[in-house]
């Protein structure tokens, strides 16, 4: 069996034990740190396949680590935390989040929702005996499902949050045809309790940001006023 290596970025003592004990009953490996800059510290030096973080760490804001992190490292991130408002919740994802749990929680619904982000993200993961696949998504880039990215003509390449994946290769295979925000909350909905329309349309924006090459104003990604978004693919 593989060893999966968690870290915990957890400053309430408490918590952290117990998830930490919990977690290592499951298998897990776990390194537990209370505060922002230890964190970054061993991700800086160990290799761990998992993040655990919860956003109100004493040194430093959760929202503001994730985002540095998201400049440096696809680490899978599981938000843990007392914040239950949606703005929060909608920060987590646009700064580049997989999961988001509020506490307090089953520590075995935890497990569940890690179990799951892994499993997706080895889904996505470059694997020597598969075809590197690319799939045309409009404007001269291409979506290269094994890398978690999009690639364009000159080889840039730009990574892709789960969440942003998701979004986007559902597009893809329905290229020219309309999905509904609903159709698409599916294809996302491991991410947090209780995602949302707006999600959607952030996500939407996110991904038009990164495929605008800053020459050509058309997106690839339609909105269909009243009905959800398709992408525009030449045929």
């Amino acid at each position: 069996m593989t060893e999966i290596h968690v870290l915990l970025a957890e400053d309430d003592l408490l918590t952290q034990s117990l998830l930490g004990s919990y977690l290592e009953k499951e298998l897990f490996i776990v390194k537990a740190v209370d505060n922002g800059g230890e964190m970054l510290k061993l991700l800086g030096k160990q290799n761990f396949q998992l993040l655990l973080l919860d956003l109100g760490l004493p040194d430093e804001d959760g929202l503001v680590l994730m985002r540095q992190i998201r400049m440096v490292s696809k680490i899978p991130i599981i938000v843990i935390t007392s914040r239950t408002g949606h703005p929060d919740r909608i920060s987590a994802l646009e700064m580049g989040a997989d999961d988001y749990l509020t506490k307090p929680f089953d520590p075995l619904e935890l497990v569940l929702r890690i179990k799951n982000v892994l499993r997706r993200t080895r889904e996505v993961a470059p694997e020597e005996s598969l075809p590197y696949e690319q799939i045309p998504i409009g404007n001269g880039w291409r979506l290269v499902p094994q890398t978690r990215s999009v690639e364009d003509t000159n080889g840039k390449s730009i990574s892709l949050t789960r969440a942003e994946y998701d979004v986007l290769i559902a597009l893809a295979r329905a290229s020219n045809r309309v999905l509904t925000r609903d159709q698409l909350l599916d294809a996302t909905s491991h991410f947090g309790n209780e995602p949302n329309e707006r999600t959607i349309d952030v996500l939407i924006g996110r991904l038009r940001r990164k495929l605008d090459d800053g020459e050509n104003s058309d997106d690839s990604i339609k909105t269909v006023t009243g009905y959800g978004y398709m992408l525009s693919v030449p045929k």
